[in-house]
């Protein structure tokens, strides 16, 4: 605490000094206050300043929130990438590459969660193969192609709109055939949930 006044005192009598005062003075009078203010138990500690080195440093909730959302990105990385891989080695429709790029994707999400901290796999219910692919052929081709979770994911804004654009019975069959699941526990033991896979 002591480090801080005697910076301050040399400063003042420098100060002092240079504009014609008496230094010596000064720094005996400006000694006697930092005794008396040593005293006092009123005191309050000086403000921390930050140095330029330290002043864009995270603190451990930014650093935190950092992590977080790197695994974010990394999981949906993952999982565009695996939806992909699925998708182009599935023969078939867009249905069926549909079928196969969501459940690449949701595997591929559900193994980085046991293997990356902070990564969080989406929860998805995902209607059993038959059922997804029947469907999905009673959608229209734009609302097909966007089934298959790497175009998605690629064409978000697009995907959107032609979902937004769907009749309310289309939107159901979309709904039924995968949707994310919302508030689950995390102890649930896998990312995909279905009765036929």
């Amino acid at each position: 605490m002591r480090g801080w006044r005697a910076v301050a005192i040399v400063s003042m009598a420098a100060a002092l000094a240079a504009c014609g005062g008496d230094a010596e003075n000064t720094t005996e009078a400006a000694t006697e206050s930092e005794s008396a203010m040593s005293e006092s138990s009123m005191e309050a500690p000086p403000t921390p300043m930050l140095g330029a080195e330290n002043a864009n440093a995270p603190g451990p909730r930014q650093n935190d929130l950092g992590a977080r959302l790197q695994a974010a990105m990394r999981t949906l990385d993952v999982m565009r990438r695996a939806g992909s891989e699925a998708a182009e080695a599935t023969e078939g429709d867009d249905c069926d590459k549909g079928y196969a790029s969501i459940r690449a994707a949701l595997r591929a999400a559900q193994e980085l969660e046991r293997t990356l901290p902070g990564a969080r796999a989406p929860r998805y219910l995902v209607a059993p193969e038959a059922r997804y692919l029947e469907l999905c052929r009673q959608l229209p081709e734009d609302a097909r192609r966007c089934t298959r979770y790497d175009h998605r994911s690629e064409y978000a804004h697009e995907c959107r709109a032609t979902r937004e654009g769907l009749t309310d019975a289309q939107r159901a069959m979309w709904d039924e055939m995968s949707q994310p699941l919302r508030n689950t526990s995390r102890g649930m033991a896998g990312a995909m949930v279905s009765t036929g896979m």
